[in-house]
């Protein structure tokens, strides 16, 4: 099975539970300062599925959706996108952001409330999947499996993660920002589910299988990574 690796610096693509929530203002804030994807983030995956013979744009399927930053816009490429979470407060504030405040008919939504791992999805219905900041908190072999399930021939998967970043042309500033992040942790370090996390995000998610046996090509694309990614594994 072939696999493409891009690498770009291109500065334009910059690229927790929810129960713990209490108060409504951790809402508005968390959509205000959680980091969003541009224009050109959107328009590199249309770009690679519009590249694929037979081509549709039918169903898309945002993954561990949270509160549907993906979503909102994969609705303005997609007939139908299935919004899928786990988490019952993430669902239900994706839904009054796609639905009750953009002014989008539901029709135009399916919101499920579900494992990543075990979709109540119809096999071969889906036209896209998208999981981002999300496949290390899975099984991922169950997960790319399920993906595989649910995707049309020819479908598309994208998987996304960004990670902390780095200071250049400063060392003193760096070193204080990664004492900073280690410290972070240390203290999130919540046992063998964080330490899987931990582990995968550490791999930039090239640790994840994508077995030929389901999928023709795999694309990794590095977007201002040249200089590596910051990392800390759990001891």
């Amino acid at each position: 099975m072939p696999v493409e690796i891009q690498t770009t610096g291109e500065d334009e693509e910059l690229m927790y539970s929810a129960r713990q929530a209490q108060k409504n203002d951790f809402w508005s804030g968390y959509a205000l300062y959680r980091p969003t994807y541009k224009e050109s983030f959107f328009r590199r995956i249309c770009e690679y599925h519009a590249e694929k013979s037979g081509t549709s744009w039918s169903t898309a399927h945002d993954v561990g959706a949270g509160h549907g930053i993906v979503s909102s816009t994969l609705a303005d490429k997609f007939n139908h996108v299935i919004v899928s979470e786990p988490d019952k407060e993430h669902s239900e504030f994706s839904r009054q952001l796609l639905v009750e405040k953009s002014g989008r008919p539901e029709s135009k939504f399916t919101f499920l409330q579900e494992r990543i791992e075990e979709s109540s999805v119809e096999t071969g219905t889906v036209d896209l999947i998208t999981a981002c900041e999300c496949m290390h908190f899975t099984n991922t072999v169950k997960a790319v499996d399920e993906f595989a399930r649910q995707l049309k021939p020819g479908g598309t998967l994208v998987m996304t993660l960004y990670t902390p970043p780095l200071i250049l042309g400063n060392d003193r500033a760096q070193s204080i920002w990664k004492a900073i992040f280690d410290r972070f942790f240390e203290k999130s370090n919540a046992g063998p589910v964080f330490e899987c996390a931990c582990r995968i995000c550490t791999a930039a998610y090239n640790s994840i299988a994508i077995p030929p046996v389901h999928w023709e090509a795999v694309k990794r694309v590095y977007i201002n990574a040249s200089q590596g990614v910051m990392r800390k594994t759990p001891e």
